[in-house]
């Protein structure tokens, strides 16, 4: 060994004292309690100060405390999960809404070519094939409408915005287009459809495209579920009521029909996409409409409810408030 090197080193010193374990543990270390000296070429002293040590009795809520922070983690990438998932759903319902429009768009021309031709045939060849023609074309349109809606509706939950171009202008005007639009799907089904306007309504900020939409979406669905000889009833009306503690206006668009209704346990999920009442008689259609009317509707400002009674028929209400600026023009549906 190099003898310009001194190495020596004192004995560890630990200090014992007369408390069984379990005490001893819980009691913190003092500054001599271990030392060590180690001299090289210079003495040098340390003194280890370990943290003190964590009573018993505050062990379990430390163990909560790492539980917590273990289940906070995995619910976090649950999130991410569940997100990811989201996402590659609206991938797909995009890709395949696009993959589908193609060819429908071609067939619907095809159909649209042929029906023209049919009008210079022979009155025997038009009175058998023009129905068959009739109801594959509103077939393809109603596919055709299933798509938009399928890719409205996926825009609207992934960007979680609505983008609305309003102008102040009076609800009778939507009425009057939607009532134009659903008379012969009324007169079809053989359902009465009827409208009933207040006197001297408010102009109010609509998107027009957005509440005809909305409105014609509400009448169509219950036209659908409603029987031979019902009727349908939209009626625009005024509100002042108190909300926030504060006096609000609102126009009511309510459609009332005498439907099947809904049964108690429904009403909560019949704006949530995809969701059907189950009635007994499977109806055809996605469940989107009624989901892309709640969102018009809170774009607006404002809200939509259901009232109904099973076998009494329901009646649903957009509720837009009257207000002096129009609502911005992109819309946070959280």
């Amino acid at each position: 060994m190099n003898k310009n090197l001194a190495l020596s080193t004192s004995p560890v010193r630990v200090m014992a004292s007369t408390p069984g374990p379990i005490e001893k543990i819980s009691q913190p270390f003092t500054d001599y309690e271990l030392g060590v000296e180690v001299e090289l070429g210079k003495h040098l002293e340390t003194g280890y100060r370990p943290t003190p040590a964590v009573p018993l009795s505050d062990w379990p809520q430390i163990a909560e405390g790492v539980e917590l922070q273990k289940r906070l983690a995995e619910l976090e990438s649950l999130i991410e999960e569940l997100r990811a998932e989201g996402q590659l759903k609206a991938s797909f319902i995009n890709a395949v809404v696009h993959d589908i429009r193609s060819p429908l768009t071609v067939i619907l021309g095809v159909l649209d070519l042929m029906n023209d031709d049919l009008s210079a045939s022979r009155p025997l060849e038009r009175q058998y094939y023009q129905p068959l023609l009739q109801d594959a074309l509103r077939s393809c349109q109603e596919v055709a409408g299933l798509l938009n809606d399928m890719l409205d509706l996926s825009k609207m939950t992934k960007q979680k915005l609505l983008s609305l171009d309003c102008e102040k202008m009076s609800v009778v005007e939507v009425v009057d287009s939607v009532m134009q639009v659903a008379g012969g799907v009324a007169r079809q089904a053989g359902v009465k459809l009827s409208c009933r306007v207040q006197p001297d309504l408010p102009s109010v900020y609509l998107d027009r495209k957005q509440m005809h939409r909305a409105l014609i979406n509400l009448v169509t669905n219950a036209i659908k579920f409603t029987p031979r000889d019902g009727s349908v009833t939209i009626r625009a009306s005024f509100l002042n009521e108190k909300r926030r503690d504060a006096m609000c206006d609102y126009v009511l668009l309510a459609v009332v029909d005498t439907g099947e209704g809904l049964a108690a346990d429904e009403s909560p999920y019949v704006f949530d996409a995809y969701w059907q009442a189950q009635n007994g008689k499977r109806k055809a259609g996605s469940g989107l409409g009624l989901a892309i009317v709640k969102r018009i509707a809170v774009a607006h400002g404002g809200n939509v409810s259901v009232r109904s009674q099973k076998g009494k028929g329901s009646t649903f209400t957009i509720m837009v408030p009257v207000r002096d600026t129009p609502p911005p023009e992109n819309i946070d549906l959280d």
